[in-house]
C-alpha cells in the first residue's frame, strides 16, 4: 500500500528530501515524521513543537528540507522555528529572538535558494528573515497584510523566495500578493516593496509557489465570486507582466505546487478534489481526495497528498 499512517489529527505539510529518498510529514499532533519513500516505513517521529496553551493544538504548520538534505526545518504554534538533524532526529538550532521574535504562531518557514536565509511569517502580521548558520534575526517587515474587519485577526500565511533568490513573495488575510526585493546590495536594505499582485477572486491567500523558471507565481486561498458568480480558489500570474494567465475553480485551496519541471500544477483543496493540472493545455491529469497538503518528488514521478486527514497517500504520475 502507498500509505503513510501515523499522525494523530490532520496532516498539515508534506515535503520530499532533495534526493527523493525521504518524505517528511507534519501534523496537528506537533510531530514531524520522516519516512522511507520506497519502503513506506517510518524512520522516526520527532516531537517538534508544543502547544502554547491548553486551548490550542501543538500544530506544526510548515516544513522545509535544507538543500543538502541533512536538516529539516519546522515552524509551529509555539512561535519558534527549529532545525532537526535528519540522521538522528536531534535538535540542531532554534530560531527565535527575545522581544523581536514572532509574537504569535508561525504559519510558514522557507529557505532561500542559496541556503543562507530562512523566511518566517505568522499571526503577528510580520515577515522575518533569519541567518541559517547563526540563528540571528536579520530583518523584520511588519503589518504586511490587512484583510479582515478585525485587524487583530490579520495574519501572513505564506512567504516564499523566488528560485533565483532575488525576490520574496508573501500572502495573507488580504487578496494581494506582495513581492519584496531581496537584493542586499540595494541601498534601501534587504526589503524593498515592488508592485503587489492583485488576486481579486481570493479573499485571503494561504499558499504560494514560484514555477522553477520563476516565470509564474501561483496563489491558493479562499475564493470570492466573480461577476458571473464563479468561484476561483487558485490564480496564476505571469511575472513578466504581472497579468493573470490562469484561474482554477474551487471554494478553498490550501496549497498550489508546481512540479519540478514546471509542467504540472498540483492544487490541494479541502472542500473539493485535490487536482493536478497540465499547464500546457489545462488537461486534468489526476483527481484525488480532498487534501490540505500536496508535494511532488524531485523526479516528478510521485506526488503525495494527505488523505482522510491523518494519512498520506503516494500516487504515481505518468
Amino acid at each position: 500500500m502507498n500509505l503513510l499512517v501515523g499522525h494523530v489529527g490532520y496532516v498539515t505539510s508534506i515535503e520530499f528530501s532533495p534526493d527523493g529518498s525521504i518524505i517528511a510529514t507534519a501534523g496537528e499532533d506537533g510531530t514531524v515524521r520522516l519516512w522511507r519513500r520506497e519502503q513506506k516505513t517510518l524512520i522516526r517521529a520527532i516531537r517538534a513543537h508544543s502547544s502554547p496553551s491548553y486551548r490550542t493544538s501543538p500544530e506544526v504548520s510548515s516544513l522545509q528540507f535544507s538543500h543538502d538534505g541533512r536538516l529539516i526545518f519546522s515552524s509551529g504554534a509555539d512561535r519558534v522555528v527549529r532545525s532537526w538533524c535528519v540522521d538522528d532526529g536531534t535538535l540542531r538550532r532554534e530560531y527565535s529572538a527575545w522581544f523581536r521574535g514572532h509574537r504569535s504562531y508561525i504559519s510558514t518557514v522557507s529557505l532561500s535558494p542559496d541556503g543562507h536565509t530562512l523566511v518566517t511569517a505568522g499571526g503577528d502580521r510580520s515577515v522575518k528573515l533569519w541567518d541559517v548558520a547563526s540563528g540571528r534575526l536579520l530583518a523584520t517587515y511588519s503589518n504586511c497584510h490587512h484583510g479582515r474587519s478585525n485587524p487583530s485577526r490579520d495574519a501572513v500565511f505564506v512567504a516564499r523566495f523566488s528560485p533565483d533568490g532575488t525576490a520574496l513573495a508573501s500572502g495573507g488575510t488580504d487578496s494581494q500578493v506582495r513581492i519584496w526585493d531581496h537584493r542586499p546590495e540595494l541601498t534601501q536594505g534587504i526589503f524593498g516593496p515592488l508592485p503587489a499582485l492583485q488576486a481579486s477572486n481570493l479573499s485571503q491567500i494561504a499558499g504560494l509557489d514560484f514555477s522553477p523558471d520563476a516565470a509564474l507565481l501561483a496563489a491558493a486561498g479562499d475564493a470570492s465570486e466573480d461577476t458571473q458568480g464563479v468561484e476561483f480558489s487558485v490564480v496564476v500570474w505571469s511575472l513578466r507582466d504581472g497579468k493573470i494567465t490562469k484561474r482554477y475553480t474551487g471554494r478553498r485551496a490550501w496549497r498550489a505546487r508546481f512540479s519540478p519541471d514546471g509542467g504540472l500544477l498540483g492544487i490541494a483543496s479541502e472542500d473539493t478534489e485535490c487536482r493536478i493540472w497540465r499547464l500546457l493545455d489545462d488537461e486534468l491529469v489526476l483527481k484525488l481526495q480532498p487534501s490540505r497538503a500536496i508535494a511532488f518528488s524531485p523526479d516528478g514521478r510521485t506526488d503525495a497528498v494527505c488523505e482522510d486527514e491523518s494519512r498520506v497517500r503516494l500516487h504515481q504520475i505518468t
